[in-house]
């Protein structure tokens, strides 16, 4: 079948929000490239997005059919079910609980994995609604700081566009890692910079794009808002501020003007951690140049001072009356859309004074049940909670209880799902129609599904219109088609649609949301700030009533730390969160980086294993000595996955869930104080060992053994069963993950091609006797794993190392079960049987690393 294009989205948890072309052959996604359906994104996507979206959509850890659970939770033992079975058990066991604890006792745990606007929340929150279940306060664990911080300073209207970047005389980048998750923005700037153009950059990490500032200000985390005051009275003494704008403008210049006055430049400096000669710079610069944009990222928010940093950070442009005619704040984007989201989620159908939680204390209420109704029955989806939620061994605790009652609706099989009691099958954005306001530019676009649901897999949207039905719930609105929900999603009546209906916008044209003018929507210029005032509002009596009466300015708390290095989390660039956090890419943790200072202070070197600890966990990660961090300052990217942890844990272990910021009560991942040692000699051969047991029991029966892909709900037949027959090329991968283990029996197996190239039987077995494995027995290169036959291992004169597939046999006190298989790079496509399904899952053509031919991703499905 011929190769066809067609048009999509990306849907991940980034501003960008990319404007697709497909390449489908045949019902696969062969190939993805941007689109120009978006002039922002310009037919430019990420490396992620272009690389990994065939094996995320067809990859053999995508989930197809719904599962119930069969082993302890956490174990990942499922057993496949029919969708009836599944929606019958939830409406027995969630009735269970509502006769006995009541509606509230039941509750959604969700975020933002899709960004559409149908399948982020809209059937689901119906349903929940209706329900009478209890509530969550999702923006408390990331975005929601930063959007009260921006709420309670400029309204709910939107900052500029972030195509301003690329015409500003100065941008500033403040904690904002935008190489990683604002591509476009970074494109923009370097334009800019091109033409003549400054770059800024506030961050405690020396990343992409600081490296490209021409002045980076590597402060110590949690200072912003004194960096921020400390630039407002700089400026202010210079005689830089615009009093004219101010007084006609702005709500409570001079009371915010009284704290900034206590941070004269040395001060700050010192708290900071800069030098002077930085900040009076940077001062100069913001008072020189015009136009002035500046790009605040989700960094600021991350500590107790977060939402204090962002109203201060964002109140310079206006104190400069730097706003309009190319002047802006890149923020809110969201509010640039005529969204119309209480018709989208029915909150009407809530009864009233149903409770509504922070999701940042959810593991807490489930390992303490220090709530009343204790929570009893959860729907996890959109969402990785044990991955990326703090107080990860607190979360793990609480959904690891047998009395709570956990669906799970996923793509794969992630950590969190092996504590669910039943799995639903979600579809991939790729399998449905959707409707996506960004909130990181001003295009709103639409996309069809560009091939159908895999498998028995289905949307969001359809899962929770199936459980509605069961539950008995006729009202109409459960009835809605998704065309429904995208017209219920946005105003139809909004001009700037131009009478065309939300669900029938084109596809292969975004729509821009500009202003009255038709111009892009700009502060100062076709809109003004939506506050209660109409100001801009430096002091906030409304956050001040949401959030207390500190929030009525922005304020500093001092740091309390309990060990001496401060960890922080930037975004990584080879996953969205932990979103593709299951791929090749990811399957090796992120190293710790490390100031020289600090490593030479511990004794440590480059590349050890190091612990990094404190009293929540610990952490076993690869060392990197770099200046890209200052002293004191040690960080690891988010997102990585349990498996990629010989403890089991991951840096969001540390950080404390209890510890919250001034707005929002949102979390302070960037709040955390470690302490780092070395690894020794006997815990690191319990750790690899541990990392084993890790990885069996995170890597599923169904995906081990092929369950899902099967289809019949066996588990697949071993390679050393007789029953089992060739090969067929297909292997199931250690994740690169090898080190010691009990006793082991290694039999390798050539390829056929390759086989009869060297002269030696197919799948002929070679032995190493059993017995304790030496480290210097494997070595990982390039993900594929290489074995060093000087081990034991009898080998053939003619056998290639380079062409084995190796089949791993632990002993029964090694913690792990049955046999997981290794691919080498042999030739899949020339084994036997290699042109029909095969029960097993099928190797990633990628992790084979010569040019000879390969199965298309997804072949064995």
């Amino acid at each position: 079948m011929a190769l066809e294009e067609r048009l999509s989205v990306c849907t991940f948890d980034c501003p960008d929000t990319c404007s697709l072309s497909v390449g489908v052959d045949d019902g696969h996604i062969v190939k993805v490239r941007g689109s120009n359906a978006v002039p922002y994104t310009a037919g430019v996507i990420c490396n992620k997005v272009a690389r990994y979206t065939g094996d995320f959509v067809h990859g053999p850890q995508r989930l197809l059919y719904p599962l119930r659970r069969t082993g302890p939770k956490g174990s990942g033992e499922f057993a496949r079910i029919s969708w009836d079975a599944a929606l019958d058990e939830i409406f027995e066991r969630v009735g269970a609980v509502i006769d006995r604890w009541g509606p509230q006792a039941v509750m959604p745990l969700n975020y933002a994995g899709p960004h559409g606007l149908l399948a982020g929340d809209s059937m689901s929150l119906r349903f929940f609604h209706r329900l009478g279940a209890t509530q969550l306060y999702r923006r408390a664990l990331c975005g929601g700081v930063r959007s009260e911080a921006w709420a309670g300073t400029y309204g709910t209207a939107p900052g500029c566009p972030p195509e301003f970047a690329e015409h500003a005389k100065l941008n500033v980048v403040w904690g904002n890692n935008a190489t990683a998750t604002n591509l476009h923005l970074v494109r923009g700037i370097r334009r800019a910079k091109r033409a003549g153009g400054r770059l800024v950059v506030v961050d405690p990490l020396r990343t992409k794009i600081a490296d490209q500032a021409d002045l980076h200000l590597q402060l110590l985390p949690g200072t912003d808002v004194v960096l921020a005051w400390s630039l407002a009275a700089e400026l202010e003494r210079s005689g830089s501020l615009d009093d004219a704008f101010i007084a006609a403008h702005i709500l409570g210049a001079e009371e915010f003007m009284a704290r900034a006055r206590e941070w004269p430049v040395a001060r700050a400096a010192a708290v900071c951690g800069l030098e002077e000669s930085q900040i009076l710079t940077f001062a100069g610069w913001l008072a020189e140049a015009e136009p002035l944009v500046l790009s605040p990222g989700n960094g600021l928010e991350r500590g107790r001072n977060g939402g204090s940093g962002i109203r201060a950070a964002i109140a310079l442009p206006a104190l400069l009356g730097k706003l309009g005619k190319g002047n802006g704040i890149v923020l809110a984007a969201g509010n640039a859309f005529p969204k119309t989201l209480a018709r989208l989620q029915r909150p009407d159908l809530l009864p009233a004074g149903t409770r509504t939680l922070n999701i940042n204390d959810i593991g807490r209420h489930l390992a303490e049940d220090d709530i009343d109704p204790p929570l009893r029955a959860l729907f996890i989806y959109n969402h990785n909670p044990i991955v990326v939620h703090p107080d990860q061994n607190r979360m793990r605790r609480g959904l690891a209880r047998d009395d709570v009652f956990t669906v799970g609706i996923e793509l794969t099989m992630t950590e969190s799902m092996t504590h669910c009691d039943l799995v639903l099958p979600a579809a991939t954005h790729f399998e449905y129609s959707e409707l996506y306001a960004s909130y990181g530019h001003h295009w709103l676009q639409r996309a069809e599904p560009v091939i159908p649901p895999l498998g028995e897999s289905l949307p969001n949207t359809e899962i929770f219109r199936r459980l509605a039905a069961r539950f008995g719930f006729t009202d109409p609105c459960f009835k809605a088609d998704d065309a429904e929900l995208m017209d219920d999603a946005v105003d139809g009546a909004d001009s700037r649609l131009g009478g065309i209906r939300p669900s029938e916008l084109p596809t292969q044209r975004a729509l821009q949301m500009g202003g009255p003018d038709g111009r892009p929507l700009s502060m100062f210029d076709n809109i003004f700030p939506a506050t209660p005032s109409g100001k801009i509002e430096l002091r906030s009596e409304a956050l001040a009533e949401r959030w207390g009466a500190a929030a009525l300015l922005p304020s500093w708390r001092e740091p309390e730390a309990a060990y001496p290095l401060r960890l922080i989390s930037p975004a990584s660039d080879k996953r969205i969160s932990s979103t593709l956090g299951d791929l090749k890419a990811s399957r090796n943790a992120p190293p710790l980086l490390m100031h020289p200072d600090d490593v030479a202070s511990r004794g440590l070197t480059q590349d050890n294993q190091v612990r990094v600890w404190n009293e929540r966990g610990e952490v076993v990660l690869r060392l990197a000595v770099t200046d890209a961090v200052r002293p004191g300052v040690v960080a690891s990217e988010k997102g990585a996955w349990l498996m990629t942890s010989p403890t089991g844990q991951t840096i969001s272990a540390l950080v404390s869930a209890d510890l919250k910021a001034d707005l929002a009560e949102g979390a302070c991942f960037n709040d955390t104080s470690v302490e780092v040692s070395r690894l020794r000699s006997e815990e690191s051969r319990h750790h690899s060992l541990a990392r084993q047991r890790q990885v069996a029991q995170t890597r599923p029966e169904c995906m081990r053994h092929g369950v899902a892909n099967r289809g019949d709900g066996r588990s697949a037949a071993r390679l050393s069963d007789p029953e089992a027959g060739p090969i067929h090329g297909c292997v199931d991968q250690l994740d690169g993950h090898l080190g010691h283990f009990a006793k082991a029996q290694y039999r390798v197996a050539f390829p056929v091609a390759r086989a009869n190239a060297v002269g030696v039987e197919p799948h002929s077995l070679l032995e190493r006797p059993a017995g304790p494995v030496d480290d210097a027995a494997f070595e990982l290169v390039d993900g594929t794993i290489r074995v060093d036959h000087k081990t034991g291992i009898r080998r053939t004169p003619h056998a290639n190392e380079a062409d084995t597939l190796i089949d791993l046999d632990f002993g029964n006190d090694s913690g792990v079960r049955g046999h997981i298989f290794v691919a080498g790079e042999g030739d899949a496509t020339a084994a036997p049987g290699a042109d029909r399904q095969t029960c097993l899952p099928t190797a990633d053509p990628r992790d084979m690393l010569d040019d000879r031919p390969r199965p298309r991703v997804g072949q064995y499905r």
